[in-house]
């Protein structure tokens, strides 16, 4: 009740206006908490579509993310499809990433698939792929693609994740716990 109060605050006295980021935290607040979700919706609209609005892929993902929570299914699916659009390499793996974790492979895969044609030279859409194939249980298609993104890996960081990650295919864990 604090937080919203304090969002509310900010939101009506102006100190949000001029930038989308903040009525994007607002909405976001409000959708990763299930809380206060109807005006966590205008939030989600105004950093889209205000007057200092922007259609970044995290302000869009937002509100289709609550447009669904609310039960608007073909307006969300339709605002997700210009999210995915707008989206940089790194913000689609993330996002495919977050689908995963709640367990919708078919849909995560399809997320690291668009990744991987958009970038295919890419570490991080290649070993997105290795955590899809992984995650539909297909270790053998994972390491391919592990071992590739080994030999594209820009920095010691992620050749260390990566060969964690080979290890843990090897071994026929869970890549993603």
């Amino acid at each position: 009740k604090e937080m919203i109060a304090l969002l509310r605050k900010q939101v009506t006295t102006g100190a949000f206006n001029g930038y989308w980021q903040n009525m994007f935290l607002a909405a976001r607040y409000c959708l990763e908490n299930n809380i206060n979700l109807d005006e966590g919706l205008q939030w989600a609209y105004q950093s889209v579509n205000g007057s200092f609005g922007a259609p970044h892929f995290n302000a869009l993902s937002t509100l289709a993310g609550l447009l669904d929570k609310l039960g608007k299914k073909e307006e969300s699916d339709s605002v997700l499809k210009k999210a995915l659009a707008a989206a940089t390499m790194t913000e689609l793996n993330a996002y495919a990433g977050s689908i995963l974790r709640k367990k919708r492979v078919t849909e995560a895969f399809d997320l690291f698939n668009l990744n991987y044609e958009r970038n295919p030279g890419a570490a991080t859409a290649v070993i997105g792929m290795a955590r899809g194939h992984a995650a539909r249980g297909n270790n053998k298609e994972a390491l391919y693609y592990a071992r590739k993104a080994l030999a594209l890996a820009p920095d010691e960081k992620f050749k260390a994740m990566v060969e964690k990650m080979i290890l843990a295919l090897k071994e026929g864990k869970d890549i993603d716990q």
